[in-house]
């Protein structure tokens, strides 16, 4: 595939070009001895995905393309979150697996990265839009997001980017959680009362796509005993770092993100695996708001108006006003079981615990998983205190650094990775072995 080139390219972006519809096409000349391009995935504003094909191996890639990366320090940073916090995520089953990140090898060509993935068969958005999915997948796919987050939870980090089309998903109804462009790390320090404990488990994994009859999920429907305790639900929250970022798709973005919270939480992975499973229900997204203000207004017909004390838990110093009634409008409240009138009293519930206004006042991953609508595939296999501690972003996730800096730790990680496999292959070579 021929492809345009670019001149006088420099590090931190000197020519003042950002990226342009242009760059979506263009994939540099090493990049391309190494992988014949197939079919384009899918774009964002600095990024596109690719279906490839690795020359070496033949096998099919997913080839993400991070235009403009090192354009200016903040999008370096957002660079290397994604690499690094993705690498120390590698091992669980459902973050998707980070196989290799390449940088240009044109010393003139620098202002982009490249990370190559496995390949998947498709996203959720793509198997909700398609009207293939039925309600007795519900369950099996939220828990495995609920896997993934806690995964990613207890490592230290939050993904702040939960929706559809980052939930990748295959023909056995198996995901993978991706882009991680938008996480961040939220370990700084411990925060001794947070009741957010880490766990591991494994799910059972009927293959629900290709079931014919219904008696081959009979067991997706089994009633679970819901006479259990509800724990204290307490999401990690300060001392941990600010954000200021105003991330993420707006219909999936927590009521805390939209009123300006300065401080990182994993509830709002929650507040995301609720409105996921809400489009899985309708069909249609959940809270499809055109502006900040009508996106708040949905949000408050399902959830009711927070209280002071709530607002004040919100750590949003905008949220008095963007919640005055002036502004806000008149809300009418709507009951969730008018909202999913032939759901289950289980499923409402986790609704209703995944989606309240007040993050402080969300059921946590671990809750969660236990939850009476999905706890017919959890299974919880060793003790929270054995988890491995994840090392910290070499990095401070505080501090926004210069973007060659940010250039030079991600050249230092591509440099490590050709060094592993140049040894590889030369252990190969030298007892007669062939890697593929």
């Amino acid at each position: 595939m021929a492809t345009p080139s670019r001149a006088n390219e420099t590090l931190g972006g000197a020519t003042g070009v950002g990226p342009g519809p242009e760059d979506d096409d263009f994939v540099h000349e090493s990049i391309l001895r190494q992988f014949e391009l197939v079919q384009k995935l899918g774009h964002s504003p600095f990024a596109v995905v690719w279906k490839a094909i690795d020359k070496r191996t033949r096998g099919a890639v997913a080839l993400k393309k991070l235009y403009g990366a090192f354009d200016d320090a903040k999008r370096a940073q957002q660079a290397y979150r994604e690499l690094a916090i993705l690498e120390r995520l590698q091992g669980s089953d459902v973050i998707v697996q980070l196989r290799n990140v390449l940088l240009p090898s044109n010393s003139n060509s620098v202002r982009d990265a490249y990370l190559v993935f496995g390949v998947w068969d498709t996203d959720l958005f793509a198997l909700i839009r398609a009207g293939v999915l039925e309600d007795k997948h519900n369950a099996y796919i939220t828990v495995q997001i609920l896997e993934g987050l806690a995964h990613i939870h207890r490592s230290g980090f939050v993904h702040r980017d939960i929706k559809p089309s980052n939930i990748l998903i295959n023909a056995r109804c198996e995901v993978q959680i991706c882009d991680f462009g938008h996480a961040r790390s939220i370990q700084s320090q411990p925060h001794t009362e947070s009741h957010e404990q880490p766990v591991s488990y494994t799910l059972s994994s009927p293959n629900l796509a290709q079931a014919e009859h219904a008696e081959d999920v009979a067991h997706l429907h089994n009633e679970v005993d819901a006479g259990q305790e509800n724990a204290t639900r307490d999401h990690t929250l300060l001392p941990f770092p600010p954000m200021t970022d105003y991330l993420g798709s707006r219909w999936y973005r927590a009521p805390e993100s939209l009123l300006g919270a300065i401080h990182v939480q994993t509830a709002v992975d929650i507040w995301g695996v609720g409105c996921v499973l809400g489009e899985l229900i309708l069909r249609e997204p959940l809270f499809p708001g055109h502006s900040t203000t009508h996106q708040l207004q949905l949000i408050l017909e399902m959830t009711g108006l927070p209280s002071e004390e709530e607002l004040q838990d919100l750590d949003a110093p905008t949220a008095l006003e963007q919640l005055d009634p002036k502004i806000i409008g008149r809300i009418e409240p709507r009951a969730t079981s008018e909202m999913f009138p032939i759901s289950s009293g289980e499923l409402l519930d986790f609704l209703r615990a995944c989606l309240q206004f007040t993050p402080t006042r969300r059921i946590t991953c671990n809750q969660a998983l236990t939850h009476p609508f999905v706890i017919e595939f959890f299974h919880e296999s060793y003790d929270a205190e054995t988890a491995e501690p994840v090392e910290p972003l070499e990095l401070d996730d505080d501090t926004v650094h210069r973007s060659k800096v940010y250039y030079r730790a991600i050249r230092e990680n591509v440099d490590k990775r050709t060094k592993k496999v140049r040894n590889q292959l030369g252990a190969a070579n030298r007892f007669g072995y062939t890697l593929t």
